[in-house]
């Protein structure tokens, strides 16, 4: 494979609507990698539409994109990413609902009332923020409350009121039966899963919903308003489920399965989180239905599978974007529900059969991905480069691969944020099917691609890392199990078994658990690590003109593509040791002013001062060894045998220290300066084999403490090895800044 540098990317700075569902991605790794390596002419193509700021990101970038959109839920979000309205236009939508009438009521006091209760405090009747129940209770049992009148707020218990208001809903089949007759018919085969999608739902929680949709169904508004006002109605089917849990957990949903004690949140106030969740403003972008072509810089939307669409394309295709979230029931299932209950039976109909899976697994998900890749790699051009955007699971990862493989794509590059838990992968159509292997031959290819992958880094490498090798080694061999057949469950369970089997100790991996890494028994200790590596090329980036930290990482990225991508953690912790801003108000790092190569020489001078005398002191005998490059080593002797051995350096690379003979030299303590401790630690916590060697031997001094203890005139020969132990370096996980890591 080429060298394929990592792009990080940057998190939204706010979760997006539907964001505990939908499928996400960072922006800003799509524009830097079509501005890095621009495609040839043609459009860039969206064959899963199912991350939609992506494409609107493509053609911010000046590109015509096209997108397959079978999903309406995917369409719908793709044109408020494409067209963002403004906050005022959803203040309006949500105005002209509110004066509505139920009856002779209106809406917006109609549905708050379904949420009444008493404040705990001064007795006004106030709307519930939400009601709070146990997943095998029928009533809630607490609520949660926060008073316009006395301004109190809390979590209180229910009142018999309370509970009984919750009841009243519970015998109102009219309002359930046009919730699934909106999917699926009396009759329908589907209509038993929507019966079961349904029960995340309070029967409050459809009543006030389908109050709401009655009303929305019947008004006729006008484009873009009825998009706002749907938009406000869709924010409301996701934040009335019964997924939420109490106390709030930020995990993702992915399947419909109650917590232990979840919210039943308020309608009303759901469609009015909907303004701030869905107000973005921004430019818009050109948005045309397919197959009016794109202008440069807009999208043309595809409303069906790729399948049917691919034979339209005519090689008009330049470049290839997909993202491939992990396999989510929930976020299917709502998509089929929501469809329905929005826009009726046939905007549902294309996630019918989904909705009958009885699992979203992975192996269920490398098949449907083969399925849709298949159909689109005939119609690509040999050398169209075809971008993978996935979450870093190993198995996941497996299936992403595997599916590509067998669909006819070449794996030209794989760059893995391990500790990030993502993956960049790029692909080409393969212009010929790729030789067959036998099985026998694929533990010997991931053996080896495991081994060398540990022999490059020079340290142990995390679980991901050694599978993605060895993906990218079966890729390169063509020795996936099953050729180019559609993957079968079999066929996925025995790859990850393969990979399984091959990456353990029988094989000669060893794994260190607590820390997720692996090694193997026949590689020895490297004298520079990966680790090491990292730490001297940031800090020649520092010493030069310094850099922005998103230019500095990129600097880190290109220098160790693909599976050598440096942790988020490590460059953290290097900038922690090494860097400061340039001033409060710049984006600029450069190297400390301790840190300057003339400042470090007068304190290894220092030290080396510090060290003699308080050795004459003790009556040793020092001595000045040869250097180790930039370290300078010393002993003190006594009687013409060696009683300590220092090594004094300014950098926290260890490993040409601790390697530099078989055998470690009597009494070894390596002296580095304080700000270069927490990196020591961290090198030690994340290289099980180096820090095993390092706890029988050798002993660690900062440059402080050695000037506390030269100048500590009680110090004897006696107490001086007990006194060296009493700043010992400690481990602190790095605090990553918006931007790193995941």
């Amino acid at each position: 494979m080429k060298p394929f540098p990592y792009i990080r990317g940057q998190p939204t700075e706010k979760t997006p609507p539907l964001g505990r569902i939908q499928p996400r991605a960072p922006s800003k790794i799509i524009s830097t990698w079509l501005e890095r390596s621009p495609p040839p002419r043609g459009w860039v193509l969206a064959p899963l539409g199912n991350v939609p700021h992506l494409s609107v990101e493509a053609a911010r970038s000046g590109h015509r994109v096209v997108v397959a959109a079978n999903n309406p839920i995917a369409r719908f979000l793709l044109r408020q990413h494409a067209q963002p309205p403004q906050h005022a236009d959803f203040q309006s939508a949500l105005a002209t609902l509110a004066s509505t009438f139920k009856g002779k009521e209106r809406l917006e006091p109609h549905i708050l009332s379904l949420y009444a209760t008493e404040c705990p405090h001064c007795g006004k009747t106030i709307p519930a923020q939400a009601f709070l129940w146990k997943r095998e209770s029928p009533t809630p049992h607490a609520k949660l409350c926060r008073c316009s009148h006395c301004g109190n707020s809390g979590e209180y218990p229910t009142t018999p009121a309370d509970t009984q208001k919750a009841a009243q809903y519970q015998n109102n089949p009219l309002y359930q039966a046009r919730a699934l007759t909106r999917v699926a018919p009396p009759g329908d085969p589907i209509r038993s899963h929507a019966e079961d999608a349904l029960t995340v739902y309070t029967a409050r929680a459809v009543y006030a919903l389908f109050t709401i949709i009655n009303q929305f169904s019947g008004m006729a508004l006008a484009p873009p308003k009825d998009s706002h006002l749907a938009a406000l109605i869709l924010n409301a089917c996701y934040r009335a489920a019964s997924l939420w849990e109490h106390p709030p957990n930020p995990n993702p949903f992915t399947h419909l399965a109650l917590p232990e004690q979840y919210r039943e949140n308020n309608v009303w106030f759901a469609l009015e989180e909907g303004v701030e969740a869905w107000a973005a403003g921004g430019d818009s972008v050109p948005l045309v239905p397919w197959p009016e072509p794109p202008p440069e810089g807009g999208v043309s939307v595809f409303g069906g599978p790729i399948r049917d669409l691919a034979p339209q394309l005519d090689e008009k295709i330049g470049a290839v974007l997909m993202a491939f979230p992990q396999p989510n029931q929930a976020y299917w299932t709502f998509s089929a529900l929501w469809s329905g209950w929005l826009w009726g039976q046939k905007a549902a109909a294309p996630l019918r059969n989904i909705m009958r899976l009885p699992s979203f697994d992975n192996a269920w998900y490398a098949r449907a991905l083969h399925s849709a890749l298949s159909r689109l790699t005939p119609h690509l051009k040999p050398a169209t480069p075809c971008l993978g955007l996935t979450h870093g699971d190993k198995d996941f990862l497996s299936a992403v691969t595997l599916a590509a493989h067998s669909a006819g794509l070449s794996l030209g590059g794989l760059a893995l944020d391990s500790a990030g838990d993502s993956a960049q992968l790029l692909w080409h159509p393969r212009p010929k099917p790729a030789p067959t292997t036998s099985p026998k031959d694929i533990t010997s290819i991931l053996r080896a691609s495991g081994y060398g992958q540990l022999r490059e880094m020079g340290e142990p490498a995390p679980t991901l890392t050694l599978h993605a090798a060895g993906l990218a080694a079966l890729d390169a061999e063509g020795a996936f199990p099953g050729g180019e057949s559609p993957p079968s469950a079999t066929t996925y369970q025995n790859l990850t078994k393969s990979l399984e089997d091959t990456f353990a100790y029988r094989q000669g991996f060893l794994r260190y658990p607590e820390v997720d890494r692996w090694w193997h028994k026949e590689l020895s200790l490297s004298p520079l690590t990966l680790a090491d590596r990292v730490e001297m090329t940031l800090i020649k980036s520092l010493a030069e003109e310094g850099s922005s930290r998103s230019d500095l990482e990129a600097e880190l990225y290109a220098a160790f593509p693909g599976l050598l991508t440096p942790d988020a953690k490590l460059i953290q912790v290097c900038l922690d040791s090494y860097g400061q801003e340039e001033s409060p108000d710049s984006e600029n790092w450069v190297l400390k002013p301790g840190d300057a190569p003339t400042a470090r020489r007068e304190d290894l001078k220092e030290m080396a001062a510090l060290l003699q005398n308080l050795g004459r002191r003790l009556n040793y005998t020092p001595h000045q060894a040869a250097p180790l490059g930039n370290v300078r080593v010393f002993t003190w002797n006594d009687g013409g045998e060696t009683a300590y051995t220092f090594f004094i350096s300014a950098s926290a690379i260890l490993s040409k220290i601790v390697l530099k003979s078989p055998q470690p030299p009597p009494n070894p303590w390596i002296i580095l300066p304080g700000g270069r401790a927490n990196l020591v630690a961290h090198k030690r916590h994340y290289h099980p084999p180096l820090d095993n060697l390092l706890d029988e031997n050798w002993g660690f001094m900062k440059f402080r403490h050695l000037r506390g203890l030269a100048n500590d005139l009680s110090l004897t020969r006696d107490t001086v090895a007990e006194r060296f132990e009493q700043d010992p370096l400690t481990y602190d996980e790095p605090q990553l800044v918006l931007g790193m890591g995941r």
